[in-house]
């Protein structure tokens, strides 16, 4: 290389600003997903998979059908209780029949307590 080629080349490793701002851009994102992750933390579940229903989310994942086990059990979960509303309105009968027997023991205690106090 004649001196002017050395003079117009550019090197080719980058620059220590070039560092500096990848560092500040990595530091950033990073923080974005930190900031992300802790905003859905209180959705965050974990759930012990036994080796065959690891395996059936394999096989969803590997057919396409959902990107990942985690939406592969989340599709799961949602198909589930969809077929099975039925149950769910049984138990959403018993607990107001529940807290209606409540109400009625406090009323009968308040009222003992009542007659006691009276």
């Amino acid at each position: 290389m004649n001196k002017e080629q050395t003079a117009t080349a550019q090197p080719e490793y980058p620059t220590l600003n070039a560092i500096v701002a990848e560092g500040v851009k990595f530091v950033e994102t990073m923080g974005k997903a930190i900031s992300s992750s802790i905003q859905n933390l209180p959705d965050f579940m974990i759930v012990n998979m036994d080796d065959d229903i690891r395996s059936q989310l394999d096989a969803l994942v590997d057919a396409g059908i959902v990107e990942n086990r985690r939406e592969g059990a989340k599709f799961l979960i949602k198909e589930g209780l969809e077929n099975h509303t039925g149950i769910f309105d049984k138990i959403d009968e018993t607990k107001t029949k529940i807290a209606a027997l409540r109400q009625q023991l406090q009323e009968i205690a308040k009222g003992e307590a009542d007659e006691v106090n009276g």
